[in-house]
């Protein structure tokens, strides 16, 4: 509390000084007998009290944001970065404070965040740059090697071509999601008619596995929305049951909105469900439940961690479930009403 008193003693020794000068100066021109004079003083000194007080608790006030500061600066020298035991105090100073302290973690989180993305995407695109680069080297070493092998070293090179395109094609999708999302234009969507859109571009992999899609969305439900945003969330959705479902599964998907406000949609598929450990960990970027199986299908391993920042970026919660009779679940909310971002407009979508 030193800056405290200091600046108490400061206006205590102001206030007096003050005070003594009028009183000379009363003594000086001989007005003792003036009542004007003496209401003056009064006055005077009053508001020489009143403004000490309020500096002190200026003061009081400024010294309690300055002791918190300090001690989060403290604590990012010495290398913590848990700072839920420091506690700003509740007046405008305090908000300024915590402003200062999310700004910070927002900065450390976002610098971690990108060198993490960078080390996964090296990682990611090493095997099928590296597998490429094998096939093609031994169909150059070896120009006469059979055609059957020849076919199917060419094949194989293909089918990591199309992975590495899918790996960059979902990188892009994400870095529009969470560097131009607020600054998408949104306009207001017919989700049922969208959806069965969708479903028709989906219908030769979805025949493919012999799975039937239905859904059960209300017809009066729109949603304020940028069309990229809301392809990608449910065909990564009806991607990801496709791809590690199994074959003759059901994909179904519902949606209603009681309030204006929030829609809310449930996304379940029969097929084999993910393994409790794995559950809370589906939506990270490149993470696989089936290291090995999940290669072999040339996934990117995104498509989840696309779904989930989709709805972020629309203002819902989404969270993911076994199902009782088998298979995996997605309960999510979405706004109706866009709150900020683009002007919106009417869409006959």
């Amino acid at each position: 509390m030193k800056l405290t008193k200091q600046l108490y003693r400061g206006f205590i020794f102001l206030a007096l000084l003050l005070l003594s000068v009028l009183t000379l100066e009363i003594f000086k021109t001989g007005a003792l007998g003036n009542i004007y004079l003496y209401r003056y003083l009064f006055l005077s000194y009053v508001l020489l009290i009143a403004v000490t007080l309020l500096a002190i608790i200026l003061a009081y006030r400024t010294e309690s944001i300055y002791k918190v500061l300090r001690q989060f600066v403290r604590m990012i020298h010495s290398g913590k970065s848990d700072f839920e035991e420091i506690n700003f105090p509740k007046n405008k100073f305090g908000e300024l404070g915590e402003d200062i302290m999310n700004t910070f973690v927002h900065l450390k989180n976002s610098d971690k965040y990108k060198q993490e993305l960078t080390h996964n995407i090296a990682h990611e695109l090493k095997t099928p740059v590296t597998s490429i680069r094998g096939y093609l080297e031994t169909l150059i070493q070896q120009p006469d090697i059979d055609p059957e092998t020849r076919k199917f070293f060419l094949e194989r090179a293909f089918n990591q071509c199309v992975r590495l395109s899918s790996i960059i094609a979902d990188i892009s999708v994400l870095n529009n999601i969470e560097e131009t999302g607020e600054k998408m234009e949104f306009e207001t969507i017919n989700v049922k008619r969208y959806v069965r859109e969708i479903e028709s571009d989906l219908s030769i992999k979805l025949a493919s596995k012999n799975i039937t899609f239905s859904e059960d969305i209300d017809e009066s439900l729109h949603i304020d929305t940028n069309p990229f945003l809301l392809y990608a969330l449910f065909k990564n959705l009806i991607d990801n049951s496709i791809e590690h479902g199994g074959e003759n599964i059901r994909i179904h998907l519902s949606g209603r909105c009681d309030d204006g406000v929030t829609a809310f949609f449930t996304f379940y598929d029969t097929g084999v469900g993910v393994s409790e450990k794995h559950l809370s960990r589906i939506f990270e970027r490149f993470y696989r439940v089936d290291e090995g199986r999940n290669r072999k299908r040339g996934g990117s391993g995104l498509g989840l961690a696309i779904v989930k920042h989709t709805v972020i970026q629309h203002n819902g919660k989404i969270s993911a479930t076994n199902r009782e009779g088998g298979g995996l679940q997605f309960d999510f909310t979405l706004e109706v009403r866009r709150r900020s971002g683009g002007d919106s407009h009417q869409s006959n979508a």
